[in-house]
């Protein structure tokens, strides 16, 4: 007897069959699930609410951390570039051999993430295929918006209360280099928010003024005088310091300026057909007979050519021995504008 036609129909059959065709649903969903490494997207996290970022790499910390970055990018977060300078070269060594030296060169582009962003920033689903890891990082624009909208709240409010101080002219430009940094932050939080669809006005007015009342603060309360017994060596410390929103002028009448004093002995030498530059450099800044900032550095920098030897001692310099500096004695006649909880050495005994 040949099967029924319907034989589907049967109830035993029936149940079974009801029973697969969920499963083969279920199926087809996890199929589209795990499709987020190729696709970008996914079903569960709609691009009208969230911000996706797809990471992979050989583990799951690195696919983390690139899934994190990817995030970030949506607020154009700053890419950081570490680069490091490579040359190969050989030179003759005793008794007729020959040495080989290598300077290695790796460079390296991250997004660095934003604080603001590290606990905001979901890692819902991890996937392992054929070896690589594959991250899906999740940020929910409505809520970071709740939070942005807050600190900005925050941040108005403590502009505000800096502009209007009257301190005296010492502790006002610790208030003033506040309120500039904040304004930044205004206008850091104001682009945010833009890119998830809240507009915020900013005036750049606001912002000029600010400057301009701290550097004629810090003209007529902490100017600078730069003696340095090297040329090139004082153009970075001036260009660096004035980078860093202080001031480097002839004081007004009955005002001592902070001395800033450089000094750098730098040579070359020759051996194993290598040229040495030496160099040792002490900078130190002094204002009422008290040492603000003070920096020391020394090193031997060796390459084939003596021109490229000194260039690169000179690089040496100002990234061991002026940035260090300067950074110290802004903090120092600055404060803590940034909010880190960190003050430059001798900060309290600045006041002329």
């Amino acid at each position: 007897m040949g099967r029924s036609p319907f034989w589907w129909l049967q109830p035993t059959r029936a149940v079974a069959m009801l029973c697969v065709l969920p499963l083969l649903a279920c199926a087809t969903t996890g199929a589209d699930v795990a499709a987020w490494p190729d696709t970008g997207t996914h079903p569960s996290y709609p691009p009208e609410r969230y911000v996706l970022g797809i990471g992979w790499g050989d583990t799951m910390d690195v696919a983390d951390d690139r899934a994190r970055g990817e995030v970030a990018k949506f607020f154009r977060a700053k890419v950081v570039t570490i680069t490091r300078e490579e040359e190969h070269f050989t030179h003759s060594g005793g008794a007729g051999g020959k040495e080989e030296r290598f300077f290695e060169s790796i460079t390296h582009a991250r997004t660095r993430g934003d604080a603001t962003f590290d606990d905001a920033i979901m890692l819902p689903e991890r996937l392992l295929r054929q070896g690589t890891h594959y991250t899906l990082a999740v940020l929910d624009k409505l809520a970071m918006r709740q939070r942005l909208e807050q600190e900005l709240a925050d941040v108005e409010m403590e502009i505000a209360e800096k502009l209007e101080s009257t301190a005296e002219p010492e502790l006002r430009v610790r208030t003033l280099a506040r309120a500039l940094y904040l304004l930044q932050s205004k206008a850091s939080l104001a682009h945010r928010l833009q890119l998830l669809g809240r507009k915020v006005s900013i005036d750049p007015e606001e912002f000029n003024q600010a400057a301009q009342d701290l550097h004629q603060t810090l003209a007529t309360t902490f100017p600078l005088a730069v003696d340095c017994n090297d040329e090139e060596l004082s153009g970075q410390l001036k260009t660096a310091l004035i980078g860093a929103s202080l001031v480097v002028a002839p004081p007004p009448p009955n005002v001592a300026p902070i001395t800033v004093q450089a000094r750098l002995e730098l040579a070359t030498t020759q051996a194993n057909g290598l040229f040495q530059a030496n160099y040792r450099v002490n900078l130190s800044a002094m204002g009422n007979g008290v040492v603000l900032a003070q920096t020391r550095a020394e090193e031997r920098i060796a390459h084939p050519d003596s021109n490229l030897a000194a260039a690169k001692a000179r690089i040496e310099i100002e990234q061991r021995a002026v940035a260090p500096f300067v950074r110290n004695l802004q903090r120092a006649l600055l404060g803590d504008f940034e909010g880190t909880g960190e003050n430059g050495p001798n900060s309290s005994a600045v006041k002329q």
